[in-house]
């Protein structure tokens, strides 16, 4: 139910053109859409007057998203919220079985549908 309502917000806001993205996130990615992915020098958009590459992290997330955008041959920012719910899914089941682990079945069971 949770990741339904997550799926249906960044989705629906894609399809209304109202991303919830930072051009410190979503910048880089389309210049990397534009040009070739190169991690070691990400350009953020107005983060400085030279457009000086500057990292502020590493740009993993950017870079998916410059894939799917280069795979798709479209810069629709509906890509990025589809790149994030594909991360965060993977993430989902092995943290769910992480916290059954250390926290015991008893906390995760709701009648016995988790055993």
């Amino acid at each position: 139910m949770p990741f339904g309502l997550i799926s249906s917000l960044d989705l629906g806001s894609a399809f209304v053109g109202r991303p919830l993205f930072r051009a410190s996130h979503l910048g880089p990615a389309l210049n990397y859409a534009h040009s070739s992915i190169d991690l070691l020098r990400p350009i953020i958009v107005g983060f400085n007057a030279a457009g000086t590459p500057t990292a502020l992290e590493l740009p993993l997330w950017q870079a998916a998203v410059a894939l799917a955008f280069k795979v798709t041959h479209s810069t629709w920012y509906g890509w990025a919220n589809v790149t994030s719910l594909l991360l965060f899914a993977t993430g989902v089941w092995p943290f769910f079985q992480l916290s059954r682990h250390y926290a015991g079945a008893r906390a995760f069971s709701v009648r016995g549908h988790f055993d």
